[in-house]
Order: C-alpha cells, then structure tokens, then sequence
C-alpha cells in the first residue's frame, strides 16, 4: 500500500498500479510507521515512514517519471524486507550488510577491510553510530590488491565513529530509507538521489 499526499498524476498511479500496489490518498502526512508515502506538491515529514516527492524537498527521496518505477520498487522491496524491525541494526542485517574492520588505510580514499573484496565489484560501506543517530555512507570499488577505493575521503566516512558494514552492491538508495525509517542521520559525500 502506497500512501499519496496530493493529486498524484496519471503515469503515477500507472507506475503503482505495475507494482501491484494499492494507492490510497491522504490529507496529511499522518501515515503508520514502515510506510512509503509520496508527497505530490507540499512538503510532508513522516516520522518512521520513507517520504518520496515529485519535488525535491529537503529530506526526501526525489522521483520522476523516468526514475519512478526503479526506485518505487526497490523502496517497496525494502519495507517489506525489513517488515516491522524495531532496530536499524537488525535492518541493516536483513538487507545483507555484515559488520566488518577497517585494517589498514592507504592514502586518502583507500581501506583495507577484514572481509575479502572481490576485483571491480562495488560495495557499499557504511559507519553507523546509533548513539548519536549518524550514518555514513560510500561506496568503493574492490582491487586486486583487495583494498577498496572509496568514493569520498576516509576521514568522512571514519570520522562518525561506530560500527562498521559491507555490503556487496550499491545500497545507497535503500539506506536513506532506512534512516528515514529509523530517524538516522544519514551522510554521504555525493548524494546520488
């Protein structure tokens, strides 16, 4: 069930409706918690739920026509993956991200971690701080020398201080629903939504 603030165009109820979901209209942002709300033209802040707008407003994932379907669905996917899970720990954990160490760093934007990478893969790694209510995100490609070159400086992605997870593949998407979902900070040196 997708919740809709506003007078939602055609071609998104059609991109609804192709991911088998219901779409039921509301008049404000009072949703329950773990659900996907869509603000059409007005700013709307759900508390525990992930907000997409067709505008971009402050903490909210932007959508388009082009892009609605891709990231309706993975959003969808997340929620019902996570179900009613009360930490974003055992979130993270059911999305596939395991705890790890950083070993070693070489330079400014390459770790060594304990798990083995895979050469040219991408991986998400994230620091999260649940004492102050801090995520940070990037991404890194593995290399042959089994470090991985990340996409923004070490001191951004360490200096949050917390436990630390990997994840084959680009989560980036999923996590800044997570935070929404669980009312964590979320950074990441090059937003890409």
């Amino acid at each position: 069930m997708i919740y809709v603030f506003g007078e939602p165009p055609q071609w998104l109820i059609d991109v609804v409706k192709e991911l088998d979901e219901d779409i039921v209209r509301v008049n404000d942002c009072n949703v329950p918690p773990h659900s996907v709300i869509i603000s059409v033209s007005n700013p709307c802040m759900a508390k525990g739920s992930v907000v997409i707008s067709l505008l971009p407003y402050g903490e909210t994932i932007p959508i388009q026509r082009g892009t609605a379907r891709g990231i309706l669905s993975t959003i969808i996917n997340l929620v019902k993956r996570i179900g009613n899970t009360r930490s974003i720990d055992e979130a993270l954990l059911l999305l596939g991200l395991a705890k790890t160490e950083v070993v070693s760093t070489i330079g400014m934007t390459e770790v060594i971690v304990k798990d083995r990478v895979i050469p040219g893969s991408i991986y998400t790694i994230t620091v999260l701080n649940t004492g102050e209510g801090k995520c940070t995100v990037a991404l890194g490609r593995g290399t042959a020398r089994g470090t991985l070159i990340l996409d923004s400086l070490i001191t951004l992605l360490l200096s949050n201080g917390g436990d630390i997870y990997i994840a084959k593949g680009d989560l980036v998407l999923e996590l800044m629903a997570l935070s929404m979902i669980f009312n964590i900070n979320l950074t990441h040196s090059n937003p890409p939504y």
